[in-house]
């Protein structure tokens, strides 16, 4: 068979300049998938349907989407424009959150890869929501749509989902662990050292250690969250499990109103309980600000204090899995849990 008539069996068509209808680069990808629908979200943010539109970016809006990027993460070095248009030719999607009166709120930028093992995965790369609309469950919307994306847009479908966060931002670590599912330890994912380096102001002078967390999108765990049937530990349950930390408090000098900080004292690495905790400062944020005139000694010493535990536990079969929050003591205290399946959670982590 010659070029040309493999070209008409297989195109219906002549190469040549005519329309090719089989070709499935001329055809849009469908738009289905990147509009989120309710009901793969859980209902406690149904109500954002009402006022907010959850769709994919266009090009032109995603060009535009900066100003997120700097009010939701100050000093973030700006995407490249060039990259961002590679990634829209590719159909790599932009799923982002509008107001009703079509003002941009939030974006969620998604990689397409592969794990270790050459598994398909998504990588969520970065989210940015308006400074003055968090807590409000637009982030979490946000992720929910990248999960909706992930199990219908791709053929077939790709089963998980990787992104990485501080683990001491207690804040991001409770949406993702608490209200999404994902997970950290032996169980998926990794503890990594020094990711970014650096290079950025509100890094500077300590070390950008970061979960590599794991969402398995299609796990009976993460259906739990999407159905709200995970029991969270109450505070005073938390606090009554084995810590892998103990703490006390320093008193800085030469700072308006003298605030008190947490700090490790000690670290225990030997414990063997299903579950036990890792306490982190309430706000990472604000630890860093007011340890910024001590050189972040003691923001240094939290990551120490976790290197040792997160590397020894996670080997030792352990993953975390939630959090619960300690306002009085001024720490959240991350659970880790041994032996942890995400296809097969445990009883006692789920409520009827």
């Amino acid at each position: 068979m010659s070029h040309h008539e493999r070209g008409s069996v297989v195109g219906e068509g002549n190469l040549g300049g005519i329309s090719h209808p089989r070709n499935p680069d001329r055809q849009p990808a469908s738009d289905n998938p990147f509009v989120l629908r309710p009901e793969n979200t859980p209902k406690h943010l149904h109500h954002l349907f009402g006022s907010h539109q959850f769709r994919r970016l266009t090009i032109d809006e995603i060009l535009n989407s900066e100003h997120l990027t700097q009010d939701a993460w100050p000093g973030a070095t700006p995407t490249n424009q060039h990259d961002l248009r590679a990634r829209n030719l590719i159909n790599e999607p932009v799923c982002g959150a509008f107001t009703n009166d079509g003002e941009m709120i939030a974006y969620s930028r998604l990689l397409w890869g592969y794990d270790n093992q050459g598994r398909s995965e998504v990588h969520s790369h970065m989210t940015a929501v308006a400074s003055s609309l968090r807590n409000g469950g637009v982030g979490e919307a946000l992720k929910w749509q990248t999960r909706q994306v992930a199990l219908e847009f791709p053929k077939p479908a790709v089963t998980q989902q990787s992104v990485t966060f501080d683990n001491q931002q207690g804040r991001i670590a409770h949406v993702n662990l608490n209200k999404l599912g994902m997970i950290c330890g032996a169980a998926g994912g990794a503890y990594k050292r020094d990711v970014y380096g650096e290079f950025a102001e509100q890094h500077r002078g300590n070390p950008t250690d970061r979960y590599l967390a794991r969402w398995y999108l299609d796990s009976d765990w993460v259906q739990a969250h999407l159905e709200e049937k995970v029991r969270l530990f109450p505070i005073e349950e938390a606090k009554s499990l084995p810590s892998t930390v103990q703490f006390g408090y320093v008193e800085l000098s030469g700072q308006s109103g003298r605030p008190v900080l947490p700090v490790p004292k000690s670290v225990d690495t030997q414990l063997d309980q299903p579950y036990i905790t890792l306490p982190i400062p309430l706000d990472w944020d604000e630890f860093l600000r007011l340890d910024a005139g001590s050189n972040r000694v003691h923001a240094n010493q939290w990551r120490q204090a976790h290197r040792a535990v997160l590397d020894t536990y996670h080997a030792n079969g352990y993953t975390t899995v939630l959090q619960a929050t300690d306002r009085d003591a001024g720490v959240n205290l991350q659970v880790l849990a041994k032996d942890f399946d995400p296809y097969r959670p445990p009883a006692g982590l789920l409520s009827a």
